[in-house]
């Protein structure tokens, strides 16, 4: 269902440590969406040339991890880290949250995506342990993708930091075939779906750079 009042949202940023940072709208940013360790903090300004003003801080006991906006309906949604779950605000704006918790038995989110196919939306959700979540319905219930913890050697995921488990870091989707999904775990490696998430293939990677640990999530 698209939400009529999120077309006259001004120009919004969208910031976050894991996904995909975004920008909405014509013309340089007048709001800002930011995912901190205290909630989800809402900044505007009048005109690109006037200072950012703090409007809105909610979720403030939460930590936010992954926003994502969805502009077909207007809602954002923001994932917790710390089993803080998933949130919801209707109107797109961040004025008020309200919880989606059902089929999320996973609620530490580390990361959000989006996918719109002949007209329709899936949602991506990942989360700590690795699994990965799909919702046909905007966000309102959820069903793991099982499939992606059938692949060899998950038993060799990990995470530096204590106490060491592997979450989904990041969902992605093939420019010219969104049916073909690539997720990242951090760390157990790369994979690939060519059939929507029925089954997953490993991608090599070699690696000729220094690796950077993210330990946020």
């Amino acid at each position: 269902m698209s939400n009529p009042t999120a077309y006259l949202s001004p120009p919004t940023a969208y910031l976050l440590p894991n996904g995909e940072s975004l920008t909405t709208g014509e013309g340089p940013a007048l709001s800002l969406q930011v995912a901190t360790v205290e909630g989800v903090v809402t900044l505007n300004r009048p005109d690109p040339e006037a200072p950012w003003v703090q409007t809105e801080h909610l979720l403030a006991d939460r930590h936010i991890g992954s926003l994502l906006m969805e502009p077909g309906s207007g809602r954002l949604f923001a994932g917790a880290h710390a089993w803080g779950g998933l949130w919801v605000s209707d109107d797109g704006r961040g004025a008020a949250w309200r919880p989606l918790d059902q089929g999320l038995d996973r609620p530490h989110i580390c990361t959000l995506a989006a996918r719109r196919l002949a007209g329709k939306v899936t949602l991506f959700l990942g989360a700590s342990s690795a699994p990965l979540y799909r919702s046909e319905d905007l966000g309102e219930s959820w069903t793991e993708i099982t499939s992606l913890l059938e692949v060899p050697d998950t038993d060799k995921w990990t995470f530096p930091p204590p106490p060491h488990i592997p979450h989904v870091k990041f969902i992605n989707f093939h420019p010219g075939d969104p049916q073909t999904l690539f997720v990242g775990v951090e760390q157990g490696g790369l994979f690939k779906s060519t059939d929507d998430g029925e089954s997953w293939t490993p991608i090599p990677i070699l690696m000729s750079w220094p690796i950077v640990i993210c330990t946020a999530c």
